[in-house]
């Protein structure tokens, strides 16, 4: 299990270490950015999506205050975690037209990622259930994180683990039948199952590790000016966000899309988690972004693309908040 060491010489402090892993082989280099509370392993589905279609490298990786990686408390900021993300590509010796693709928290730190890099560093982006700061979520969300905060320890794993796919996918979704090939009846089970074997693998996420990155969150704010700043760079820019998104206000998808100049994709009747609930289109215009990017390089794709994509469109693994 590799690890980079990022923040050596930061006010904010440091150093940490970010445990990543690479898949795949090829041209495009892909950077995933997962949201609060995921891991790594909520990029599963979209790994195999892009596997599947050949000529990428992906990394992914569990940012500070998950995971295998250091979990530090409060005290920095959605800036600082695209730091840790910056330095994980110089590690990866990845400067030029790298394709970035960030959820929720880690569509904030794809923001800010952008912003800092030098220009010429990212080739495509796609924002996915995200926003730029300074919005009110909704009333849901704040009742489920108040409880959680103000009364720690009063719910049980799994009575947290059904709270969670309340507030990331849409009720219809997870009540709906499974893919045949999963081998559940409901995506509500096939969900709950991923969840227990991420805490398996992943174990649980500290207290101060989540307050770290809520804390972050809660600062985070990037001006019209500086999503017009995304928008000059000249690179593709997809945003996307689901209508019944219980977390994150599908306006704020609005809002960021127009102050970068970019397309939205609005995915009807789907929640937070866009890869999971809506693999084939999510992932297809992902790609078709990536397509558009300068320095993307077209690789020949298999013979049996669509099956094989049916057969990997199975979404076994959660999202993040």
């Amino acid at each position: 299990m590799p690890f980079c060491t990022v923040a050596k010489d930061r006010p904010t402090g440091g150093p940490y270490q970010l445990c990543y892993e690479l898949h795949g082989s090829g041209p495009n280099k892909v950077l995933l950015v997962m949201g609060l509370s995921g891991t790594m392993r909520a990029w599963d589905t979209t790994v195999r999506q892009l596997l599947a279609r050949n000529g990428y490298e992906i990394c992914i990786f569990d940012n500070r205050g998950i995971g295998h990686s250091d979990q530090p408390g409060p005290g920095y900021s959605v800036k600082d975690m695209a730091e840790d993300a910056y330095e994980l590509l110089l590690h990866l010796g990845w400067t030029k037209d790298v394709l970035l693709a960030g959820v929720s928290m880690g569509g904030m730190i794809s923001q800010e990622l952008v912003l800092l890099a030098p220009p010429g560093t990212f080739g495509a982006l796609v924002l996915i259930s995200t926003h730029p700061g300074r919005t009110i979520p909704p009333l849901r969300t704040i009742w489920t994180f108040a409880s959680s905060l103000l009364l720690p320890g009063t719910k049980s794993e799994e009575d947290q683990f059904h709270t969670y796919c309340k507030l990331v996918f849409a009720l219809p979704w997870l009540d709906a039948e499974a893919p045949p090939q999963s081998g559940f009846h409901t995506n509500r089970e096939m969900i709950l199952h991923s969840l227990r074997e991420t805490r398996k693998e992943k174990g649980v996420q500290s207290e101060q590790g989540r307050m770290g990155q809520l804390r972050a969150i809660g600062q985070h704010y990037v001006s019209p000016q500086r999503l017009a700043q995304i928008g000059a760079l000249g690179i593709p820019v997809l945003v996307m966000t689901g209508t019944e998104d219980a977390l994150i206000r599908p306006k704020n998808s609005y809002y960021i899309a127009k102050h970068i100049g970019a397309p939205l994709e609005v995915f009807k009747g789907a929640g937070h988690g866009l890869a999971q609930e809506r693999p084939h289109r999510f992932h297809a215009l992902m790609c078709a972004t990536f397509a558009k990017s300068k320095g993307f390089v077209k690789v020949a794709q298999p013979d049996d693309l669509e099956k094989t994509l049916l057969e990997v469109d199975m979404p076994i693994s959660a999202t993040s908040l």
